[in-house]
């Protein structure tokens, strides 16, 4: 094979000593450093998308892309005509890590290879509302690429819902006081205009119902996937800005708190297929964000004492307890509790596991390597899963596979975030 620095004499076909820096394809341009530009390789569900810049010489011939799979070393990929910037690779296989490259072909011989782009392909994707950066982002399964981005038609995007049934995205923007269901290009499809702030959302499993926590006043507005209000329950008292909501499918319950502020520590339960009356479950400290337990009913409850596991009875469990718990969110194929939060008496950030059927397990995946994790969210399935956290004091998301293995890291965002799975 010929290579661009065993053909700089072929360089001279293009004039001069500055003329040949000016050429993308020379490995000395300050630019370029000799090969194409752009690259991304970007999976959505089992299908990569490769894309570069266009080079621009005269004697293009064609690209080559080239792939490794899971460590292999580097294997031809395909070849793609000079006209195009762009190629689909499918079908791959999740959990299985891909590296593709892209090089120029002239009729002098190959360009450098692009700097190469890793991703894992698997079977979701996430959504992320950033509050203060006011846009909201579709994240690749690996948390490495951006797929869709809207930074433009939000105020203050507070939290992010997916419908599955309808392939809906809900967005609750705050200070708008309204709730929006865009489609997956994110173009508005309905908003539901509200008289208060809209603070949380929660889609019913069963059915098509979506669940507004509103502030001032406090409400829990019901509405269906085409955004008509569907009913309007009074909360317990007033709502507090760190009110969370949760729906619990296994006892057909709505799970409330604080009701107030986070020193209030009051969860309520909502039976839906009863009258509507607030039941106080539970007292706990401190709490800040709750999780309801798709699978063994009851929710999961973040504390400044650890994490509180309410049963639909009441009856309470404790874990942690050492943790100043910041965030939970439970897998809904196996009811695991992952928690995020630093321990009390140290300057060290933990995250961990609660088993949700032996729940007398606790395993911590990450134990101070990183600080400040105040957000967390995991990937459903079985045994211990990947999860998207993120990271305050750096406005950057980090995505872990399930041994706690850094996978990705993405900057530039704000806080507070909100996450959901599609």
């Amino acid at each position: 094979m010929r290579h661009w620095p065993l053909v700089l004499a072929g360089l001279v076909a293009w004039g001069c000593s500055e003329r040949e820096r000016s050429n993308p394809l020379d490995p000395l341009n300050p630019i370029t450093h000799g090969a194409p530009t752009g690259f991304a390789a970007v999976t959505n569900r089992d299908t990569a998308r490769l894309s570069w810049n266009p080079v621009d010489v005269s004697s293009l011939e064609s690209y080559r892309l080239q792939r490794s799979v899971a460590g292999a070393p580097y294997e031809a990929l395909a070849s793609v005509a000079p006209n195009l910037t762009h190629f689909t690779d499918a079908p791959l296989n999740y959990d299985t890590r891909y590296v593709y490259t892209v090089q120029a072909i002239t009729q002098f011989g190959e360009s450098l290879p692009s700097p190469a782009d890793t991703t894992v392909p698997g079977p979701h994707n996430f959504w992320v509302a950033d509050f203060n950066g006011g846009g909201v982002s579709r994240l690749s399964y690996d948390g490495g690429h951006v797929l869709d981005q809207d930074q433009m038609q939000f105020n203050s995007p507070e939290a992010v819902a997916y419908q599955p049934g309808s392939s809906l995205v809900w967005v609750a923007d705050y200070y708008a006081r309204s709730v929006l269901g865009l489609d997956m290009a994110l173009k508005e499809v309905t908003r539901v205009v509200l008289e208060g702030l809209p603070i949380e959302l929660v889609l019913a499993t069963t059915g098509n119902a979506v669940y507004i926590l509103q502030r001032l006043p406090g409400l829990v507005i019901v509405v269906d996937d085409r955004g008509e209000i569907l009913e309007t329950i009074k909360t317990p008292g007033q709502v507090g800005i760190d009110g969370s909501l949760a729906f619990d499918p296994v006892t057909q319950s709505l799970w409330l708190g604080p009701a107030a502020s986070t020193t209030d520590g009051s969860v309520y339960r909502l039976a839906l297929d009863g009258a509507r009356e607030w039941v106080l479950a539970a007292t706990v400290p401190t709490m800040r964000r709750l999780a309801a337990d798709p699978v063994n009913g009851g929710c999961w409850v973040a504390t400044d004492s650890g994490v509180v596991r309410i049963a639909a009875e009441g009856t309470e469990r404790r874990y942690v307890p050492e943790v100043q718990v910041w965030d939970v969110s439970v897998n809904a194929a196996n009811g695991d509790c992952y928690f995020a939060g630093q321990v009390a008496a140290e300057e060290r950030w933990q995250v961990g596991r609660i088993h949700g059927i032996a729940q007398d397990q606790v395993a911590i995946i990450l134990d101070g390597t990183y600080d400040t994790l105040l957000r967390i969210q995991v990937l459903p399935g079985e045994g211990q899963r990947g999860f998207l956290t993120t990271q305050w004091s750096t406005g950057r998301l980090l995505r872990f596979d399930g041994d706690g293995m850094l996978m990705s890291r993405m900057d530039g965002f704000g806080f507070p975030l909100e996450f959901a799975v599609e």
